[in-house]
């Protein structure tokens, strides 16, 4: 072949025009350094220095528009080379120097030529793409079916299982269990959670978790917290007065819980529930001063609490939607590992 190879061997730093052609070679350089300026090069030097052809150089990279740009300056390279080896000079950095090491130009040129009339059959390919191909050609010795396809991002189908178990799960939900995980979960939600599962498919849920009942479903405590609330509406028209005059006028209530410019705005928040009367989760923020546990807590260590019906309403409103949130919880936990143990069997 027409090239000096009576050079020095300089493995490192690495040298475009001088280090060997065999081994392995790592080339660590971060963006805009030059790296597919280097990969077009050594395309050059293969061709000259091995005697190989263009379809016999493997060029593999990451992304399809990596490999269309790479088989474009590929191209371009061999044409500055031809012009290179035709003209004896060249604007281009390593073909300036690498000109002095090509002994027979015209067999060079011939080369370049050949190289360019069968670009066409050049093995430039992302990584997933060419493996795809080596399973094809070689079905039976890889054991793999003739129709085999490779997925490069398998986040698609990862995002499909997901939205399968949450129509599965979650669309047919109780409007009391659709209102409570609007706040905690979704689609999203649950792929971070998966996230932590794909590559470590030993873990384990301790305790083994099982629903109490079906989340999808209206439970008895869901039963029970909508009577509760709907009691509590129906009794607030006729205790509102008791309960103002006991609020305001109580002198065995802490006034620093039970503020008596606070009051109105108490039980306007009561009015506007009590008008309403749609069962929600979503109890407002000082419901909690109505409860009997509350009003007891909050009674001066010399008096007696004066307990009206009303209170106990709220206490029991209050009871169950504690043991109603628990239970959404345990829910909630339930499904994930669900999810968690259908998913490699979805995913297969």
């Amino acid at each position: 072949m027409p090239i000096d190879t009576n050079r020095k061997s300089k493995p490192s730093p690495f040298n475009l025009t001088e280090s060997p052609l065999k081994g392995f070679n790592l080339i660590d350089a971060s963006a805009g350094t030059g790296k597919t300026f280097t990969i077009c090069s050594l395309v050059l030097r293969l061709l000259l220095e091995k005697d190989l052809d263009i379809d016999q150089i493997l060029v593999v990279t990451y992304t399809e528009a990596a490999t269309e740009d790479l088989r474009n300056r590929i191209r371009q390279k061999l044409r500055l080379a031809l012009d290179a080896v035709a003209t004896g000079e060249s604007e281009d950095g390593f073909l300036k120097e690498y000109l002095n090491y090509i002994q027979d130009k015209e067999e060079a040129g011939k080369r370049f030529s050949d190289a360019l009339r069968t670009f066409d059959e050049a093995s430039v390919f992302t990584i997933h793409s060419f493996c795809q191909r080596m399973l094809l050609e070689y079905s039976f010795e890889s054991n793999s079916l003739f129709d085999t396809e490779l997925v490069a991002d398998d986040s698609f189908l990862i995002q499909e299982i997901i939205e399968d178990f949450w129509r599965r799960n979650f669309s047919p939900s109780s409007n009391l269990f659709s209102e409570y995980i609007s706040d905690k979960l979704s689609p999203r939600v649950l792929l971070d959670f998966l996230s932590t599962f794909i590559p470590r498919p030993y873990l384990q849920f301790i305790p083994d978790l099982v629903p109490e009942t079906e989340c999808t479903k209206l439970s008895d405590v869901e039963t029970g917290y909508i009577e509760s609330y709907w009691a509590v509406c129906k009794e607030w028209g006729s205790a509102r007065d008791e309960v103002r005059q006991h609020l305001l006028e109580s002198g065995g209530l802490k006034r620093n819980t039970y503020r008596i410019k606070l009051i109105p705005d108490l039980l306007a928040a009561m009015d506007g529930m009590a008008t309403g009367c749609s069962p929600s989760l979503r109890l407002f923020d000082k419901f909690s001063l109505f409860p009997r546990s509350r009003i007891i807590s909050a009674t001066k260590t010399n008096f007696t609490s004066q307990i009206l019906p009303f209170y106990d309403l709220c206490e029991n409103l209050t009871e169950i939607h504690a043991a109603l949130l628990g239970q959404y919880d345990r829910c909630i936990l339930a499904l994930k590992k669900d999810l968690a143990d259908s998913f490699r069997h979805e995913f297969d």
